[in-house]
């Protein structure tokens, strides 16, 4: 982690329930996506397309677990803390 000093902020954003894809331009095609090279190791009901959802809030604890396990498998094992968060419709 010597990208980040000890008293620095890494500020993460990103859409829950996570889908693991990588958006690239091709000419003539709307949407273009690929699978990442590196993707996250997610728990199967944590992916793109297996959350039950409704509308675009996660509801019943949902949130919470999405958010747990993206957590886990972006940030989990490092020496940080958090110092915020917040949820945006």
């Amino acid at each position: 982690m010597s990208a980040l000093r000890a008293d620095g902020l890494l500020l993460i954003a990103t859409v829950l329930p996570f889908c693991a894809r990588v958006y690239q331009g091709v000419v003539g095609r709307v949407g273009a996506n690929r699978a990442p090279s590196r993707p996250l190791r997610l728990a199967p009901a944590l992916r793109c397309g297996a959350a039950k959802y409704k509308g675009t809030y996660l509801t019943g604890g949902a949130f919470e677990r999405h958010l747990a396990g993206f957590v886990s498998a972006t940030v989990g094992p490092l020496p940080l803390h958090l110092a915020a968060w917040t949820r945006v419709p």
